[in-house]
């Protein structure tokens, strides 16, 4: 497991992304995004690993161009 520092809150992924904050939620729920819950727990509890959000985007890009073809 990556260190908690390499780790990025829901709201660096909003910052760095412009994905809503409910879209990723979504995702994480339904499984298409990893995220590990904060240790600390709280407000915005989940921490995705870099390299998963990296893997989300792609997929997500795969998909959009399947549905522009």
């Amino acid at each position: 497991m990556p260190h908690s520092e390499d780790l990025l809150s829901i709201t660096d992924v909003v910052e760095q992304t412009g994905i809503s904050r409910r879209t990723i939620l979504y995702h994480i729920h339904k499984g298409r995004l990893t995220a590990e819950p904060r240790p600390s727990g709280g407000r915005g509890a989940w921490l995705i690993a870099p390299l998963e959000l990296r893997k989300y985007l792609e997929s997500q890009d795969q998909c959009a161009v399947k549905q522009s073809a």
